[in-house]
């Protein structure tokens, strides 16, 4: 099973978003390591969550 490593993007999203922003504590509490298949699910419903005014 291919996997998908998150660290890249809670690094991005731990520089880029406030505590309080949704996005941010969605994909802090993720695994540092998806399926494949799950990730691509997720990346659709995180692209919604995604605020881009809330930005630091």
């Amino acid at each position: 099973m291919e996997m998908v490593d998150l660290r890249p993007l809670k690094k991005i999203v731990r520089c880029d978003y406030s505590r309080d922003t949704p996005i941010r504590k969605v994909i802090l509490s993720e695994p540092d390591e998806l399926p494949k298949d799950e990730y691509a699910i997720k990346l659709m419903v995180w692209w919604k969550l995604i605020p881009q005014n809330n930005r630091k």
